[in-house]
């Protein structure tokens, strides 16, 4: 059995740019899951779609290969984007107990930008919630993710990693203190209400931010944002108007576009004679188009452009991360016993059925010839009968719980042969051959 596969794009490996353009949007999220469901390689999956990586988890069928899952996977994906990419030349792939590993990891938040967020875990909890509602989700996975869920918990109860606030939204905070220094009496145009742009929000407050105004699609969530921590709220149409009193704009919304565009910076400047102005873009994807960089005295940070500042936060936590590895190798290790457990379920009750029905069988006739209907016989000999067939047994449990998937698949149709039904015919046949062997006696 070849166990979960994963297959994707990260800020590890792929650019911003690149991420933007193979991210499937989470408005068709009951579409895509279907669509990859439809295929006969693929029995289960769940998308993992972040401001950092687009990872497509899969439990295969266990009647094609690894290439041929791949292959249906990368053809799904690209037909939902409209996309001729090759995938093959980008994504990254992971299969058996290498997806194990980079799946808990993942969401023990140790493959994060910022090392310890505490969002990627709720953003895994949402793809696995999203998978069960489109009833893409099944055993191999749903394994999979229960048992990253309990280590990721250790990791962060057991170490200090996740203790402080740290996400991408306080990394884009740290940036906007460090162009201005001290920050209360900075202009800051926060847009967005969701998720990330409310953890700005905090950590804006934290970092004694006073001059904030926010700005929404949905006027109410701009409101109450903005009303928690005595800012103002405005409308997504006065956009343009806020921008040449802002010094600083963070950007979070859900846009599948670019909401700010060059011509609208370069007439922004001429109304703010050109006052240097900053953004930092934490959508993906982005809500800022990359040329507005070229507009003069506006600086432009994108999520990648963070990283720097994340592996600052990510030296302070090195002391913890030789623990959360030795946690993260005992959680892989715990769920590959219990997944070879299950997979050797078939084969351990094909041997125990086996047994069971030749001592129950054998007893019974062992019963019969006595002619004992003395109680406390019958269970004398039931006892015996046990204890003989646990005992020629064990060895055999044992060897089938140490066999390594190939030494399973190798040896699974020997073993089966070996404890296959018999027919009553060729019982009786034993039976009376014995009953002649004790007469002859």
């Amino acid at each position: 059995m070849m166990g979960p596969i994963i297959t994707g794009v990260s800020f590890r490996d792929a650019s911003l740019d690149l991420r933007e353009r193979l991210t499937l949007p989470l408005s068709d999220s009951e579409l895509h899951h279907k669509a990859f469901l439809r295929q006969p390689e693929i029995q289960e999956c769940a998308l993992l779609g972040t401001c950092n990586r687009m990872e497509i988890l899969i439990g295969p069928s266990p009647d094609h290969d690894l290439d041929e899952v791949l292959a249906a996977v990368h053809r799904v994906w690209l037909d939902l984007l409209g996309s001729e990419l090759n995938l093959r030349q980008y994504v990254r792939s992971w299969s058996g107990e290498d997806a194990v590993h980079h799946a808990f990891r993942v969401m023990a938040s140790l493959d994060s930008l910022v090392v310890g967020e505490a969002q990627i875990l709720g953003q895994v909890k949402e793809s696995y919630r999203r998978s069960v509602q489109f009833g893409a989700m099944g055993p191999q996975l749903r394994s999979l993710f229960e048992y990253g869920f309990k280590v990721a918990k250790e990791i962060r109860t057991e170490t200090s990693i996740g203790k402080e606030s740290v996400s991408i939204s306080s990394v884009a905070v740290e940036l906007a203190r460090q162009i201005y220094d001290p920050i209360e009496e900075v202009n800051v145009l926060l847009v967005g209400a969701g998720k990330m742009a409310i953890l700005a929000g905090k950590n804006l407050e934290d970092a004694g931010a006073r001059c904030v105004t926010v700005v929404n699609r949905t006027f109410a969530r701009a409101q109450r944002l903005a009303s928690e921590r005595g800012w103002d709220a405005r409308r997504f149409e006065d956009l343009d108007l806020l921008l040449p009193e802002a010094d600083v704009v963070i950007t979070s919304t859900g846009a599948q576009r670019p909401i700010i565009t060059r011509d609208m910076v370069s007439v922004v400047m001429r109304r703010r004679r050109f006052r240097p102005l900053f953004f930092i873009d934490i959508s993906v994807p982005r809500d800022v188009e990359t040329s507005v960089n070229d507009v003069d005295r506006t600086y432009l940070y994108n999520i990648d452009d963070l990283e720097e500042i994340a592996n600052r936060n990510l030296s302070a936590r090195e002391s913890d991360l030789a623990l959360a590895d030795s946690i993260l190798a005992r959680g892989i290790q715990s769920y590959e016993k219990r997944e070879n457990v299950i997979r050797r379920k078939p084969l351990l009750s094909r041997v125990t059925g086996y047994a069971e029905r030749v001592r129950d069988e054998e007893l019974l006739r062992a019963t019969n010839r006595l002619g004992e209907s003395d109680e406390r016989m019958q269970k004398i000999l039931a006892q015996m009968a046990h204890k003989i067939t646990q005992r020629l047994t064990r060895g055999t449990y044992k060897v089938i719980k140490d066999l390594d998937e190939r030494e399973l698949d190798r040896l699974s149709p020997i073993m089966e042969d070996m404890y296959s039904v018999e027919s009553d015919t060729d019982l009786d046949e034993e039976d009376h051959d014995s009953d002649q062997e004790q007469e002859a006696s």
